[in-house]
């Protein structure tokens, strides 16, 4: 059985796929595993390949980025998105993205940050 915070981090997910479909762009995996870990999108806009990490929060919490996303997960989606990218070499960019998700009582936002950081 899932805890609240699990549960929480899926219902973000989905909202997050949501979002993104209506933006046009193609959901490829959802809570793609690497190395005991995971990417919880990955995701494609013609050649460029969308790897996005998505914070599910409640609406009276506030972070700074750095909080939100640590130089330990950089690494660790860099090296994950290397290895997608060595077994599906299709993409001539890629693109890391967060999406925070508030959920309150009856209503959710969703913050859309592209371009998030650049690894390379």
């Amino acid at each position: 059985m899932k805890n609240y915070k699990q549960s929480l981090g899926i219902l973000g997910e989905i909202y997050a796929c949501n979002y993104l479909m209506k933006k046009g762009v193609e959901i490829l995996e959802r809570r793609w595993h690497f190395k005991n870990k995971e990417i919880d999108i990955i995701a494609r806009i013609d050649k460029t390949l969308i790897i996005v990490e998505v914070k599910t929060r409640n609406i009276n919490k506030s972070e700074n980025f750095n909080e939100i996303i640590s130089d330990n997960k950089i690494k660790f989606l860099t090296s994950a998105t290397e290895y997608y990218l060595s077994k599906f070499p299709y993409y001539e960019n890629v693109r890391f993205d967060v999406i925070i998700v508030n959920i309150g009582k009856n209503k959710h936002e969703i913050n859309h940050i592209e371009n998030a950081f650049n690894p390379y």
